[in-house]
């Protein structure tokens, strides 16, 4: 009976983490400029004075800043490690770029955009006026707001959700697709 309540708690678990969003908002506004949610985990990219960028991870009580441009003091090495040999994994590199690009294609495809907020000058009066009547257009869309200016203003917001499931399906059924030729 408890082994039951325990495999039931962890199939309740697994399903909970599968199903969560993964929420993840681009914005140009604000000092975040990448943020991402995934239940309570949550991450985000931010400028830094000292460095270029920093990478802040945290769950509730704790967090973590790392800044992943920094460079890193290498201590000398008196010996090479030999290098082991690779196996040959059985396919070529050119099928293995194109099933992995394929598998990157269909999740980016996964993801639904939230919002979208574009306000864009291109510093050219004529192409700016060129893609006046594709912006309107475009912004009839629900959740898409596409937008001209002549101040030299440059504003992106992106919000796109996903989950983890749809992503697992989309990676295992490629794999299965690929294996079976």
């Amino acid at each position: 009976m408890i082994w039951i309540i325990i495999i039931l708690t962890l199939a309740a678990l697994i399903t909970l983490l599968l199903l969560t969003p993964i929420h993840i908002i681009i914005n140009s506004e604000e000092d975040e400029f990448l943020r991402a949610k995934y239940g309570i985990l949550k991450a985000g990219i931010r400028r830094d004075d000292e460095e270029l960028i920093a990478v802040r991870i945290a769950v509730p009580g704790a967090g973590y800043t790392f800044f992943p441009l920094k460079k890193k003091e290498r201590k000398e090495v008196a010996e090479k490690k030999e290098r082991k040999e690779k196996k040959p994994s059985g396919r070529s590199a050119w099928s293995r770029i194109k099933m992995f690009s394929g598998i990157a294609w269909q999740i980016t495809t996964g993801f639904r955009i939230s919002r979208f907020y574009l306000d864009i000058d291109t510093r050219n009066v004529i192409l700016n006026a060129n893609l006046y009547p594709l912006f309107v257009y475009a912004s009839t869309c629900q959740n898409i707001d596409l937008n001209i200016n002549y101040r030299g203003d440059f504003r992106l917001v992106l919000d796109v959700r996903n989950n983890l499931f749809s992503i697992i399906s989309v990676i295992l059924k490629n794999l299965f697709k690929n294996y079976k030729t």
